[in-house]
């Protein structure tokens, strides 16, 4: 009996999560918005792309003339414009170029 109720717990703990994935998930950026980047994120995707469109977000913040809290919020806006994806890897971050539609 105990086991029915943690298994039927689980379910719906994993359903909630698996519908908070689906809604924060942000739509491709059409081509169009692309070029109305300010230049400091268009360097960024640039630096990104010679990478060959995957970097330690540490590699990214020492080929930028910026901080670490700013580079931060620079890969946290083009996440938002769903331009790269930053996947958690240990104590660092993988930056990853989303393909563009």
């Amino acid at each position: 009996m105990k086991t029915v109720a943690a298994l039927i717990v689980i379910s719906v703990l994993l359903l909630k999560r698996r519908q908070k994935k689906e809604t924060t998930l942000q739509p491709s950026m059409p081509p169009a918005q692309v070029q109305e980047m300010p230049e400091d994120l268009k360097s960024v995707v640039g630096i990104i792309q010679e990478a060959g469109g995957r970097i330690t977000q540490k590699e990214l913040r020492k080929k930028l003339p910026y901080s670490e809290a700013t580079v931060s919020l620079m890969v946290a806006d083009l996440e938002g414009r769903g331009m790269v994806r930053k996947i958690k890897k240990g104590r660092g971050n993988i930056i990853t170029m989303s393909k563009i539609k």
